[in-house]
């Protein structure tokens, strides 16, 4: 009898150290392994390591980020399984996802569409990690900005300042061609001219554009006249020298090309003026106000 209490807390003891090993060996079986992610940045066209490039590594749900070392190098450790975009970026490069495409854009005219990659595609390749899943050497090509600059001046060969320069691209609607406003990731790409009438346009992706200047003549806006005679203004110009949009010559970059020259000689044409009403709508809708344009 006196050996009695002691069996029981053998078994006792037994049936908890059953219980405790069968609960480490659920929570092993439940804890996931994390992922990681590691490869080099590199320049595009050279093929040289992009340093100090900022890297994020995202889902739906969460995001990881880290920048390259000297050597273009990164890592991502303790990823959460799932699937992720990684995207770069740096100063003097466009931001886009790792595995995007160049191609053509639709409705682009053959001939350039030919020569020059005319669209991005911004969705990248999908990145699907698997627990205790570890990618290595995985290459990551940064594409360089583009860059147009050139000169705007008048009729008489001088320098014009604070011309506003309009980039545009070739599209179709509606099976017509148009011109639309280029953009990038800040938006339409515009620029203006400086103090000695050039002009700089950075942050380009490559493809074929059309550049016009015109300038805003506002200290020389008349009253309207219908007795007034059409007289002849600097108007808005494709380059190199046309007013007609059918005449603009492309001007095709590549990526990371700087070109230069793309100079634009400003035309004379007559213009006219017009003298309307405006009407706010429902706010002034009483009142009105009367303004004049100069086209």
């Amino acid at each position: 009898m006196v050996g009695f209490p002691s069996g029981i807390s053998m078994l006792i003891a037994f049936w908890m150290l059953l219980n405790a090993g069968g609960a480490n060996g659920q929570g092993n079986a439940s804890r996931i392994e994390p992922a990681a992610v590691s490869g080099q940045i590199v320049n595009l066209v050279t093929g040289v390591a992009v340093g100090t490039a900022a890297l994020t590594l995202s889902s739906t749900s969460q995001s990881y980020t880290t920048r390259s070392d000297l050597q273009g190098r990164f890592t991502f450790e303790s990823v959460a399984p799932g699937s992720y975009r990684l995207t770069g970026e740096r100063e003097g490069y466009l931001t886009h996802e790792y595995g995007y495409r160049w191609s053509s854009g639709a409705g682009v005219a053959s001939t350039l569409r030919r020569r020059y990659p005319t669209a991005i595609s911004h969705a990248g390749l999908p990145l699907t990690l698997r627990p205790g899943h570890r990618i290595k050497d995985l290459l990551f090509k940064l594409t360089p900005e583009s860059t147009i600059r050139g000169r705007v001046v008048d009729d008489r060969n001088e320098p014009v300042v604070g011309a506003f320069i309009h980039v545009r691209r070739e599209g179709y609607k509606a099976g017509a061609r148009h011109l639309v406003s280029a953009q990038n990731a800040f938006g339409d790409v515009s620029g203006s001219t400086d103090a000695s009438g050039e002009y700089r346009l950075d942050k380009l992706h490559p493809g074929a554009y059309f550049i016009s200047a015109h300038i805003m003549d506002v200290k020389n806006i008349a009253p309207a006249d219908p007795q007034r005679e059409a007289e002849e203004k600097l108007v808005s110009t494709f380059y190199p020298n046309s007013i007609d949009p059918s005449g603009a010559a492309a001007v095709g970059v590549f990526p990371g090309q700087e070109l230069a020259g793309i100079d634009i000689r400003l035309q004379k044409s007559r213009v006219v003026r017009i003298s309307g009403k405006v009407v706010f709508e429902p706010l002034l809708s009483k009142t009105g106000q009367t303004y004049r344009v100069a086209c």
